[in-house]
């Protein structure tokens, strides 16, 4: 039975914590002085500038959106926005709330835009017609100049209304970078008009989601086809959502996958893969002149639609094998004198570098890409785990880190067979406030090269307005607070007394945010070591566990441990195209009771339960006999996320137990086991 968190024990340790008087200001601000007398602000009030021109009608269009009513005077004002235009950060800031009003300053319209988000962080509910505000004083600057938030529309897509209202939530919490992921294998969602092949033929699909199509035949339709699904961005659509983000101090970066993650344009054009290809996940051929004419004009209308300096190309994930047998690839690479498909992929990364320098744009790359030489500029998003970062900083490269642990929002955030289904992981609320994008691993000298981090949603099972809002909220609230504040200013209960709030006021305001208050705890794991006969014995395996995934080592199974929701947090032992056929030493012959172990299933990582599960006992360790075998009734193609227990029970009497698990045949799967308890 799962348990609800215990909130009293939160509410005690704020009471309790280093902060003297609640903030709630989130992300929590740098310093925060209270005062103790009050400021009575009208519902209907004046304010002042020193904003002119275009700056002046922005501020007008952002003070227009709030639910005070103001009116712009030239003379003296309840609030003051003056922006000193100094060599100070450009995103910090000054709020003060004396007797006199409210003064902010700021070195940039940026910061001013983000004290206007902390001052209306502070507004109760007005009372006969004004607002009651402590008095107070905020410096507050960010710790990384990059905190973004990715999506993935292009596994399904998301209209206009909806990525404004994200960007609304984006403002609000002091995000300023939004990756548009525009472009991948299984849709093409941003209008080119040398090229509107590529929206007509491959932004739909007769499918209802990515889940229907990927299994299905994979292919796309028109518009005009009777089941088709999906949708594009029009010059218009991306025009309008660039002003909107622009309003709000948030930079659009463009996403335009290559050169692997490109069957979406490859089905109109399949002229620019290699001859003959015939793998699942084709790539733009490198060997081809007019892959890089494609490749060029698609950057450089992009170019023009994204005033963002950066445009990211990706670079992950690439199938190389088709490079090697193609002859113009093969080629190419005799040319270049480009010894090996690893090289060829530097060669195209640094080609579309160049393309982009040339449209005077610079590059973000997965970091997949580092696999050779960058130009220094370009940016380095490191998801596959935090070494990456170090990898990419000491090869000169600034970095946006983005490990898939920490900001891959697609994850599980509660009890995954609670949960909508999902790609896989596990990432509760407490997991993402942790991170720290310059953690140990990179040294002093190199955490400069950090810029900041960003969260990510991926959307292979997520394709509705509301399931996407579940997975991003209050997780990417924890991480924008993980990139503006400092770490010594953050704390976990306090956190978590806010988010509880925030949870609450998105869904008042029409968000469908995770209620927190429904969160679990991690799997249940009652004592593993009492009256376990089996707990620190030691096991002999004939198959080894997988590198990647040892656990503890030989001594997991037997360590007292259990393992949590997810097989990623060095408890579970992983077992790759294997069986598991091991066996645990008691040291001498014993009566027993009971075995115990458990195995889960995760069909989108590609884990699943063994085929069939024995238990055998011997008193030499070479003569075994069975005590039982279990068949596993569960289907391979269930993908929810299972955990599934095999117990056997009788008495008998020996010194060795063996298990041995059958793997289920199908080749990339896993096995994972948990702790062996015997009784």
């Amino acid at each position: 039975m799962y348990k609800i968190y215990n909130l009293l024990a939160v509410f005690l340790l704020t009471a309790s914590s280093l902060f003297s008087q609640p903030c709630n200001i989130t992300p929590r601000p740098k310093h925060i002085e209270y005062g103790t007398g009050f400021y009575y602000l009208p519902q209907k009030t004046n304010y002042s500038t020193n904003l002119k021109g275009q700056s002046g009608d922005w501020l007008r269009k952002i003070l227009r959106q709030d639910k005070i009513q103001f009116r712009e005077t030239f003379g003296k004002a309840p609030i003051r926005f003056r922006c000193t235009q100094n060599d100070l950060e450009a995103e910090s800031y000054s709020l003060r709330i004396d007797a006199s009003g409210i003064r902010i300053e700021a070195p940039s319209e940026k910061g001013l835009f983000y004290a206007w988000q902390s001052f209306l962080q502070l507004l109760p509910p007005p009372e006969n017609g004004q607002y009651r505000l402590q008095f107070c004083h905020i410096q507050d600057a960010p710790r990384f100049s990059y905190r973004g938030m990715h999506l993935d529309v292009s596994r399904n897509f998301f209209d206009k209304n909806f990525i404004k209202k994200q960007l609304d939530v984006m403002a609000q919490y002091k995000l300023n970078r939004f990756h548009w992921h525009l472009t991948d294998g299984s849709g093409w969602r941003i209008e080119i008009p040398t090229y509107p092949e590529l929206t007509h033929q491959s932004a739909f699909r007769p499918y209802p989601n990515w889940a229907a199509w990927y299994q299905g035949g994979r292919s796309f339709c028109s518009p005009e086809h009777p089941q088709a699904q999906g949708g594009y961005y029009s010059q218009e659509d991306i025009n309008e959502i660039v002003q909107y983000a622009t309003d709000r101090c948030i930079e659009i970066i463009a996403e335009i996958e290559m050169p692997g993650h490109s069957e979406a344009a490859l089905s109109v054009y399949p002229h620019l893969a290699c001859p003959g290809e015939t793998t699942e996940k084709p790539n733009y051929c490198s060997g081809k002149e007019e892959t890089f004419v494609f490749l060029e004009n698609v950057l450089s209308h992009c170019a023009k639609l994204f005033p963002s300096s950066y445009i990211h190309i990706g670079g992950d994930e690439v199938d190389k094998t088709p490079w090697s047998k193609c002859p113009y690839c093969i080629q190419r690479m005799k040319e270049q004198n480009i010894k090996d498909p690893d090289h060829l992929q530097e060669y195209f990364i640094n080609r579309m570098e160049g393309v982009l320098k040339k449209l005077g744009k610079k590059a973000i790359v997965w970091d997949e890409a580092i696999v050779g030489k960058l130009a220094t500029e370009t940016l380095v998003m490191c998801w596959r785990n935090a070494s990456m970062g170090v990898q990419a900083v000491s090869q000169g490269q600034k970095v946006i880190m983005t490990p898939s642990e920490f900001c891959y929002l697609n994850s599980y955030q509660n009890a995954p067979p609670l949960e909508p289904l999902a790609m896989g992981g596990y990432i509760p609320l407490r997991k993402a406030y942790s991170f720290d994008p310059c953690m140990d691993m990179i040294s002093n000298a190199d955490k400069k090269k950090v810029l900041g981090l960003q969260a990510c949603l991926w959307t292979e099972y997520i394709d509705t307005d509301s399931h996407a809002e579940y997975m991003l909220y209050p997780r990417l609230v924890a991480l924008a607070e993980c990139g503006w504040t400092d770490p010594e200013r953050k704390s976990w209960p306090d956190f978590y007394r806010r988010a509880l709030s925030i949870a609450e006021s998105l869904k008042l305001s029409g968000y469908h945010s995770f209620d927190l208050r429904q969160e679990v705890e991690e799997r249940s794991s009652a004592d593993a070591t009492r009256g376990n006969i089996a707990y620190n014995k030691p096991v002999h395996y004939k198959n080894k566990y997988h590198s990647k995934y040892p656990a503890a080592g030989d001594s997991s199974l037997t360590d007292g441990l259990k393992g949590g929701w997810h097989y990623g947090d060095l408890r579970w032992q992983g077992f790759l195209d294997t069986d598991i056929d091991l066996h645990i030493d008691l040291g001498v012959n014993t009566s027993i009771s009971s075995i115990d172990t458990e195995f889960m299933q995760q069909k989108t990582q590609y884990v699943w339960l063994p085929k069939e599960v024995r238990f055998l006992l011997s008193e030499d360790g070479k003569e075994f006999r069975l005590l039982q075998s279990y068949s596993t009734n569960i289907s391979a193609n269930e993908e929810r996320v299972i955990f599934n227990s095999y117990r056997w029970e009788g008495q008998a009497t020996g010194r060795y137990i063996k298990l041995q698990a059958l793997n289920r045949g199908i080749p990339g799967g896993w096995l994972f086991i948990d702790e062996i308890v015997v009784r």
